[in-house]
């Protein structure tokens, strides 16, 4: 029976650290002498610290090596969860238009109709024997068409917060109490917004889900330098 090979203590230090072993050709990968250039191990070095029944000292040390974990936020600086800005109420005009005038709304806005299409278009649909009452009902101005189809739509979530303003950058206030210069400004409520964003099929469709693209000239932000 012969003894288990034993091995410098800097090669089992070195798999410990952070290298892997390649078999073929007994390398081990990321660890580098003071010259830059990756150390070689001997063959038996492999074997040696793969055998279950070794018990040779670096297969011991291996065995009971843990790794240090450190706590979960031990280096990172807990962030207060605090939200400086308030909630803009909003209202969304309950939804009141005809399949009709939602089609002729969704049209006008598609192909960007202008008001003198508009007109000639009415002067068109007037032409019909017996003319509808839907056409009848159409708007004389193609604005009130898209003002009627914008209330319909939900307004995406907004937040205020107010702001100090530098009195050295507002002349025309400069004799006033720099205490009272503030002003409210109006921020879009990014978790609502990236929210819709997920919720939409036609944005999804157009995302990049995956690894990035070798390309030679970069388009896009999923592309890198091949």
């Amino acid at each position: 029976m012969t003894d288990s090979p034993t091995h410098s203590s800097n090669e089992a230090d070195s798999l410990l650290i952070g290298g892997y072993l390649d078999k073929d050709d007994t390398t081990v990968s990321g660890n580098a002498d003071a010259d830059g250039e990756e150390e070689e191990y001997d063959e038996g070095l492999f074997d040696d610290l793969m055998d279950p029944d070794s018990t040779s000292p670096d297969k011991v040390k291996l065995n009971q090596y843990e790794p240090v974990i450190p706590s979960r936020g031990a280096s990172i600086p807990s962030i207060p969860d605090i939200d400086p800005t308030t909630e803009i109420p909003s209202y969304t005009k309950p939804c009141d238009m005809s399949d009709w005038d939602a089609a002729v709304a969704i049209f006008v806005m598609k192909w960007n109709v202008s008001r003198e299409q508009w007109a000639d278009l009415r002067s068109i649909l007037h032409l019909i024997t017996n003319v509808p009452i839907e056409v009848l009902s159409l708007p004389v101005r193609v604005d009130t068409v898209k003002e009627r189809f914008d209330q319909q739509l939900p307004l995406l979530p907004m937040r205020s917060r107010e702001l100090d303003l530098d009195i050295n950058l507002l002349q025309t206030r400069s004799g006033q109490n720099p205490k009272r210069l503030k002003d409210e400004i109006g921020l879009f409520d990014m978790k609502q917004f990236y929210k819709r964003i997920l919720q939409s099929e036609l944005l999804m469709n157009c995302a990049h889900i995956g690894m990035a693209d070798l390309v030679d000239e970069p388009t896009e932000f999923w592309h890198s330098d091949s």
